[in-house]
């Protein structure tokens, strides 16, 4: 197939290679960011001509964008996140009970004001919506995440978040970072990044899965939005727009794999919708529900004079156990102490940051680290990092007031694990 032409970012490839390379990553979803020698087009099929981005270009973005996802999680303030759907019923909800929580919205609720105003992020993974009015995507003081294939439409910022975003067969990704799929309605987008965020709840509000359309049209299918919109809570969101026809049948499957994996970590999800139609969560009141809301504390180092950093030594063999214990350190808010990733080999792509590869003494490591911020220096390994953090997890101890009473070190210790309990 020699016929593919190139146009900057986007090749123009024939259709039958952009469906191979479509069923490719369908089949191996986490390819797209996790294989270095990824050398094959990314494919985008959607809206006209088949066209693909360049293999580089795609790697840079999601590599890019591990670091921003690491900073939107810990962001957090509460444990419990409200995800707004667009519906109607958004007009009989109280927004005002929105104010100082974890809020996020998607697609054109960007241009309302109030949901703007409570917004921290906001998700789109529907071309149509990105195609027809991407400037209301920009410049926006909000953390933005969208699948990396609609890079060319709506371009990088500090604040912006690509995903390896798939379809084929329906599941539910619990890493983000690795691949999410995207199926029926943007809210499944959603509500897999917040569980790689570790919300232990999530309320959703305006989620009223309902539709007027045409009967005869399928999912996918698009509607040249004529009149005033009543699928949404404003009659202009939509109007002279156009649209792909729902299936509430198929976004209540998405629902329903969403709901037994939260719950099968101990996690819900919540329908605080006023009304509507959407049955496949528990539902709840809004504001009783976001009283039970557990904040998350400020960072211990913010209230220190002193700054302390464990060593992580680990090869490659160990970075699926590493990468556990940092997405643990995400999720449990573990701020006090500041991990430093070292690699006695190559170390393959991980969503650690910062991994240093260095196969030297402590000694030596100690001198390489000496222009950094830290008073104490410990060394540990990877198996002792697990025990620590499970230690903190089940006595709740505070981490930093034991480390501080301990003189300052520039060897392994072998009193790190005392400073992870109470």
């Amino acid at each position: 197939m020699n016929d593919n032409t190139d146009t900057g970012d986007l090749l123009t490839v024939d259709w039958e290679l952009g469906v191979e390379l479509e069923r490719g990553l369908w089949e191996r979803p986490e390819r797209g960011s996790t294989e270095l020698d990824m050398l094959d087009p990314y494919p985008f099929l959607m809206g006209g001509e088949p066209l693909a981005h360049h293999p580089a270009s795609i790697k840079a973005a999601l590599d890019r964008s591990l670091p921003l996802f690491r900073q939107f999680v810990s962001a957090r303030t509460s444990d419990t996140a409200v995800l707004v759907g667009n519906g109607p019923s958004l007009l009989n909800t109280d927004l005002s009970a929105l104010e100082g929580q974890d809020v996020f919205i998607t697609n054109y609720a960007v241009k309302n004001a109030e949901l703007a105003q409570h917004a921290k992020a906001v998700a789109v993974s529907n071309y149509l919506v990105a195609e027809q009015d991407p400037a209301a995507f920009r410049e926006l003081n909000v953390w933005k995440v969208f699948p990396v294939w609609l890079s060319h439409i709506l371009p990088p910022d500090p604040k912006t978040i690509y995903l390896n975003a798939q379809g084929g067969e329906l599941r539910f990704s619990t890493d983000v970072t690795s691949h999410v799929f995207w199926h029926s309605t943007v809210s499944f987008f959603w509500l897999q990044i917040l569980y790689s965020a570790g919300y232990r709840k999530v309320c959703m509000i305006g989620f009223d899965n309902t539709y007027q359309q045409p009967k005869d049209l399928r999912e996918g299918d698009i509607v040249e939005q004529k009149a005033d919109d009543a699928n949404h809570f404003d009659a202009s969101y939509f109007k002279g727009k156009k649209w792909q026809a729902a299936d509430t049948g198929k976004m209540a499957e998405t629902y329903e794999i969403s709901r037994k994996t939260y719950e099968a970590d101990g996690r819900e999800i919540v329908n605080c919708t006023v009304g509507g139609a959407l049955e496949v969560f528990r539902r709840g009141d809004l504001a009783e529900e976001l009283a039970k809301a557990v904040a998350l504390p400020m960072p211990e180092r913010a209230r220190t004079k002193e700054c302390t950093a464990v060593v992580a030594r680990f090869d490659a063999s160990e970075l699926a156990e590493l990468e556990d214990v940092w997405t643990k350190i995400d999720q449990w808010r573990v701020s006090d102490v500041a991990i430093i990733p070292v690699c006695t080999d190559a170390c393959p792509l991980t969503i650690l940051p910062d991994v240093i590869e260095h196969s030297g003494s402590d000694e030596e490591l100690t001198q390489m680290l000496q222009h950094l911020p830290f008073n104490h220096l410990y060394f540990t390994d990877v198996s002792t990092l697990q025990t620590m953090l499970e230690t903190y997890r089940t006595t709740g101890g505070r981490l930093y007031a034991q480390i501080e009473q301990m003189p300052a070190r520039k060897t392994a210790s072998t009193h790190l694990i005392e400073a992870f309990t109470l």
